[in-house]
């Protein structure tokens, strides 16, 4: 039987490890990309709080939180991609159709790459954060369900993306704008 000791060792280990996998992540689409990008934006950082690490690492493990913040990094720049294109108007990418779509697709990416039971757990807990107003919070897990809808039925991650970009596009979506 481990002592405390070395509980609290094995717990200190796994936390770096879980560290280190999360800010290692690959941003596949930023690592793609063949067009500069003409807007800057970065409304959100997943995981950027050490405790929703952790939450996610005890949620589905170290390699697959990882795989999920590469899945919301890819996200964010897909995301950036389709206002550049004109798919969506700048002022909608905080609670309008542009955050819908990230959201949407940052879920249908999990479910490609973790499965949508993890792709939920990892969501879920990034959606439950102090000081997020209810309105939000309902938004944003409304669009996280529709994106693992669309991940599971869908056969590739470019199919998603375009499956989000309509979902949004005809009101599927929540937004609050």
């Amino acid at each position: 039987m481990p002592t405390p000791a070395a509980k609290i060792l094995t717990a200190a280990a796994i936390g770096a490890l879980a560290v280190t996998a999360w800010n290692a992540a690959p941003a596949a689409a930023s690592e793609a990309r063949t067009e500069p990008i003409v807007i800057e934006h970065e409304e959100e950082d997943y995981g950027s709080d050490l405790g929703e690490i952790w939450n996610c690492v005890w949620a589905v493990g170290p390699i697959d939180c990882g795989t999920a913040k590469g899945a919301a990094t890819d996200a964010e720049a897909a995301t950036v991609e389709e206002v550049n294109w004109g798919n969506f108007p700048f002022d909608s990418m905080h609670n309008g159709k542009a955050d819908g779509f990230r959201h949407c697709y940052w879920n249908a990416l999990m479910t490609h790459r973790i499965d949508a039971e993890q792709a939920k757990e990892v969501a879920d807990a990034h959606e439950d954060k102090p000081g997020q107003p209810a309105a939000e919070k309902d938004m944003d897990l409304h669009n996280n369900q529709v994106g693992r809808d669309i991940g599971s039925r869908s056969g590739s991650e470019g199919a998603s993306r375009d499956q989000c970009r309509d979902a949004a596009r005809n009101g599927t979506l929540k937004t609050l704008k």
